[in-house]
């Protein structure tokens, strides 16, 4: 999911109900090599939806102390996808990924975001 995405997915919770950024925040997915590895990807291979990203933002909302939400616009998951969920599909096994490909993760809270992208 681009940036541009989650900036509107976040940009319509604010102007309808802007007590609910504080549960959400943007993830961007990256690593210094510009090039991470996501599965379950709807541009990715046919047979497991393998992409290579420069970078990835997805729309993390916490529902409670329990459970997070997933919404990413590119995965071939449901949607949105319970986090456990989406991280064992897109992940995969970091033992499998080369150190230098595997993912770094930037977590911006929702409101931030929007200010800092706008």
């Amino acid at each position: 999911m681009t940036q541009q995405n989650v900036y509107k997915l976040l940009e319509g919770v604010r102007d309808q109900d802007p007590e609910k950024l504080k549960s959400m925040s943007a993830v961007f997915i990256s690593n210094s090599e510009k090039c991470v590895p996501l599965w379950s990807q709807a541009a990715g291979r046919e047979e497991d939806g393998l992409a290579m990203w420069d970078y990835h933002v997805i729309l993390v909302v916490k529902k409670d102390d329990a459970e997070a939400l997933v919404y990413d616009l590119d995965t071939r998951l449901p949607f949105p996808v319970p986090f456990k969920t989406y991280s064992e599909a897109t992940f995969g096994d970091e033992n499998g990924i080369l150190e230098k490909f595997r993912p770094i993760f930037r977590v911006i809270p929702g409101a931030e975001f929007l200010t800092s992208l706008s």
